[in-house]
């Protein structure tokens, strides 16, 4: 059993998520938390894929040329890092 407490505006959140979904504020929660779970381990497995990165440079890259300019910057200065 977990037990918190949640500031108004949270509380709210989760009070709405309940009613449009037709579940219980309790249940609610353990929706959202699990979601948050799953959500945090697919970005972590994105962010360590080496492949993904490079696409998203490469894409970055192809539609703001400025942003090179910026990359090489930064490896240029790599005790920054």
């Amino acid at each position: 059993m977990v037990k918190t407490r949640l500031n108004e505006i949270v509380y709210n959140r989760v009070s709405e998520y309940a009613e449009k979904n037709g579940i219980s504020i309790y249940e609610a929660l353990r929706r959202l938390i699990e979601k948050g779970l799953d959500h945090e381990d697919r970005i972590y497995k994105l962010l360590n894929d080496d492949d993904f990165i490079i696409s998203i440079l490469t894409v970055r890259i192809k539609y703001d040329p400025t942003f090179i300019q910026k990359i090489g910057k930064l490896l240029s200065t790599p005790e920054e890092l």
